[in-house]
C-alpha cells in the first residue's frame, strides 16, 4: 500500500516539528526514516517491466546501516540486508518499508522535496501511490529561503567550505524551491481533489500548533492526538547568528517578491498573511 500521509513540503517550514508530533500521536507510524527521497531520486521510464528505484548516496547509506545497527530503523531484516547489499531502493522495498505498520494505524514520511518536484515526477508518485494523502506547508518564500540558505551556511562551513561557493551553489539548487508559482499549478493540476491535499500556513504552528494538527488529523480521518509539551516547544530555528551578505539578501528579496502576491492572489490575504 506504502504510505497514508505525505508532507512534500515546503523545507524549513516546520517539517521536523511535525515529524515529532506524528512519531507521538498512536495512530500514527513511520518505519524510522522521517525523509526517504524516493520519487524525487527515482529514475522512471515508460516501460511498465522496468523497476523504479533510487540508487542510495554513501551518505544515505550510512545512515541507514547507523539506524539499522542502533535498532531504529523499523523494517525486516530481509528488507535491510537487501538494501545495504544493492545500495538501492526499489518502489518495492519503498512499498515494504511500511509493511510492519500496525493494522490500525496510517503511515506517513516527509521529503519536502517532493513538492518541487516537476509535473512528470509528481504525476508518477501519484500513479503509483493512488490512496496516499499529502500536506504542503506555505511559509513566507524570502524567510524560507533565508532560513534555508543559513542552514546552508552553517553546515558547510564546517566542512572547510567558501561561503562565495556555499551561496552560489545554493542559489542554483535551491532558490527555485520557493517559487511557489510555480510548484502549487503542477500539485493542483495532479492532486485536484481537496480529498489529496491540504495547504497550511506556517505561522499556524506558532500561532495555534494544536489546530495546526487537529487540521491534518481530520485530513487523515484519525482521532485527536495528545502532544504534550511538542504544542508549547519552538519548532527548529536555524541560528540568526550566520550572517547572510546584503547583495545576496538583496538578490532573493527581487527574486520572490512576486511569490508572496502569488500566495494572496491564490489562497487569499488572510492565508498570506499567516505564512510568516
Amino acid at each position: 500500500m506504502g504510505p497514508d500521509f505525505i508532507c512534500i513540503g515546503a523545507q524549513k517550514a516546520g517539517t521536523a516539528w511535525l515529524s515529532q508530533c506524528l512519531q507521538v500521536h498512536p495512530n500514527l507510524w513511520n518505519p524510522g526514516i522521517k525523509e526517504l527521497h524516493f520519487f524525487d531520486g527515482a529514475s522512471f521510464s515508460d516501460n511498465e517491466k522496468k523497476i523504479y528505484s533510487v540508487s542510495l548516496s554513501k551518505r544515505r547509506l550510512k545512515k541507514i546501516k547507523r539506524k539499522i545497527k542502533d535498532g531504529k530503523l523499523k523494517i525486516t531484516s530481509e528488507l535491510s540486508q537487501k538494501i545495504i547489499k544493492s545500495q538501492r531502493i526499489t518502489f518495492e522495498d519503498y512499498l515494504e518499508l511500511f509493511s510492519l505498520a500496525p493494522n490500525a494505524s496510517k503511515t506517513w514520511e516527509i521529503t519536502p522535496s517532493y513538492g518541487s518536484m516537476g509535473l512528470n515526477k509528481l504525476a508518477k508518485m501519484n500513479e503509483l501511490l493512488p490512496h496516499t494523502k499529502y500536506l504542503y506547508i506555505l511559509r513566507d518564500p524570502v524567510n524560507r529561503a533565508l532560513s534555508s540558505l543559513r542552514m546552508s551556511l552553517e553546515r558547510r562551513s564546517k566542512r572547510g567550505e567558501s561561503e562565495s561557493m556555499i551561496i552560489d551553489r545554493w542559489l542554483k539548487m535551491q532558490l527555485d524551491r520557493g517559487r511557489y508559482s510555480r510548484h502549487i499549478p503542477i500539485m493542483n493540476q495532479i492532486l485536484s481533489s481537496k480529498e489529496k491535499i491540504i495547504y497550511l500556513p506556517f505561522g499556524l504552528v506558532k500561532s495555534d500548533p494544536q489546530k495546526f494538527m487537529r487540521r491534518i488529523e481530520e485530513h487523515l480521518g484519525i482521532p485527536q492526538g495528545d502532544y504534550n509539551e511538542l504544542l508549547s516547544k519552538p519548532y527548529h530555528q536555524t541560528s540568526k547568528s550566520v550572517t547572510i551578505p546584503a547583495e545576496t539578501k538583496e538578490h532573493i528579496e527581487r527574486e520572490l517578491r512576486s511569490e508572496k502576491e502569488f500566495i494572496a492572489r491564490f489562497f487569499g490575504n488572510d492565508f498570506s498573511s499567516n505564512c510568516t
